[in-house]
Protein backbone atom coordinates (compact mmCIF):
# COMPACT_ATOMS: atom_id res chain seq x y z
CA UNK A 1 0.00 0.00 0.00
CA UNK A 2 1.26 3.61 -1.45
CA UNK A 3 0.98 6.23 1.48
CA UNK A 4 1.72 10.34 0.53
CA UNK A 5 4.18 11.64 1.87
CA UNK A 6 3.60 14.39 4.31
CA UNK A 7 6.18 16.28 2.78
CA UNK A 8 4.63 17.55 0.07
CA UNK A 9 3.39 21.22 0.31
CA UNK A 10 -0.12 21.54 1.24
CA UNK A 11 -2.33 22.15 -2.01
CA UNK A 12 -5.83 24.05 -0.90
CA UNK A 13 -7.17 22.76 -3.84
CA UNK A 14 -7.27 19.08 -2.69
CA UNK A 15 -9.12 17.11 -2.78
CA UNK A 16 -11.43 17.44 -5.37
CA UNK A 17 -14.49 16.73 -5.68
CA UNK A 18 -15.70 13.21 -7.36
CA UNK A 19 -15.72 13.45 -11.33
CA UNK A 20 -13.57 16.86 -11.04
CA UNK A 21 -10.23 16.57 -13.59
CA UNK A 22 -9.12 19.69 -14.24
CA UNK A 23 -9.23 23.10 -12.42
CA UNK A 24 -6.41 25.06 -13.68
CA UNK A 25 -7.65 28.63 -15.35
CA UNK A 26 -5.07 27.48 -18.46
CA UNK A 27 -7.39 24.91 -19.03
CA UNK A 28 -10.25 27.39 -20.31
CA UNK A 29 -7.79 29.31 -22.17
CA UNK A 30 -8.04 27.91 -26.10
CA UNK A 31 -5.30 26.47 -27.40
CA UNK A 32 -5.65 27.58 -30.42
CA UNK A 33 -3.85 31.75 -30.97
CA UNK A 34 -6.54 32.41 -33.57
CA UNK A 35 -9.05 32.01 -31.01
CA UNK A 36 -7.17 33.66 -28.20
CA UNK A 37 -6.94 36.69 -30.16
CA UNK A 38 -10.61 36.28 -31.23
CA UNK A 39 -11.15 36.48 -27.20
CA UNK A 40 -8.95 39.22 -26.25
CA UNK A 41 -12.02 41.29 -26.37
CA UNK A 42 -12.59 44.68 -27.65
CA UNK A 43 -12.81 48.05 -27.12
CA UNK A 44 -16.42 48.59 -26.46
CA UNK A 45 -16.51 45.53 -24.12
CA UNK A 46 -15.49 47.09 -20.79
CA UNK A 47 -12.51 45.61 -19.79
CA UNK A 48 -11.06 46.85 -16.69
CA UNK A 49 -7.08 48.67 -16.62
CA UNK A 50 -5.93 45.69 -15.14
CA UNK A 51 -7.01 43.60 -18.00
CA UNK A 52 -5.51 45.96 -20.45
CA UNK A 53 -2.30 46.16 -18.43
CA UNK A 54 -1.88 42.66 -18.00
CA UNK A 55 -2.10 42.65 -22.10
CA UNK A 56 0.84 45.02 -22.03
CA UNK A 57 3.00 42.79 -21.10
Amino acid sequence: MNHRSDQTPHNPDEPAMPGEVERDNDALRPNDPAKRKQQQGDAGAGETDAQKTGRRG
